[in-house]
C-alpha cells in the first residue's frame, strides 16, 4: 500500500500543532506566576526591590516620554478626507515633525545639507 508523502507530513504537522497547543494550555507547574506584576517564587529580594522601584517610576517615565514626543512631533493624526491608501485606510497629511522655536520651513529649506547636518543634534556619523 503506497502512501502520499505530503499527506503524511501534513498529518505529523497537525499532530505536533495539537500537542503544542495542549502543552501550552496545561497549567504551569513550578514555573512562576503567569501574572507579570507578581515576581517568581524564587526571586531574590534585590530583584523584588528593583521591580517595585521600576513599577513606581513607570508613570513618571511614561509622562516624560509622552511630553518629549509631543514636543518633537505633531501627534494629532490629521488625515486627508478624500485620499486613501490601499485597503481604504486614511492617508496622513502634513508634516509631523515640529521645528525648533523660531524656525520656519522656508528657513530649513534654504539650508544646505552640510549646514543642516552640522546643526542637528543627532548626526548620522555619531550613530555609526
Amino acid at each position: 500500500m503506497s502512501r502520499n508523502p505530503i499527506k503524511s507530513v501534513l498529518a505529523v504537522a497537525a499532530l505536533a500543532t495539537v500537542a503544542a497547543a495542549l502543552e501550552a494550555a496545561r497549567p504551569a507547574e513550578g514555573k512562576g506566576s503567569a501574572d507579570p506584576q507578581r515576581p517568581p517564587a524564587a526571586a531574590s529580594p534585590e530583584f523584588i526591590a528593583t521591580m517595585k522601584q521600576l513599577a513606581a517610576a513607570k508613570p513618571g517615565i511614561t509622562k516624560a516620554s509622552q511630553s518629549l514626543l509631543a514636543a518633537r512631533y505633531n501627534l494629532s493624526g490629521r488625515t486627508d478626507p478624500v485620499a486613501r491608501m490601499s485597503g481604504g485606510k486614511p492617508l496622513p497629511v502634513g508634516p509631523t515633525a515640529r521645528l525648533a522655536s523660531g524656525a520656519t520651513w522656508d528657513q530649513l529649506a534654504a539650508l544646505s545639507s552640510l549646514t543642516h547636518r552640522s546643526r542637528t543634534r543627532w548626526s548620522r556619523t555619531a550613530a555609526a
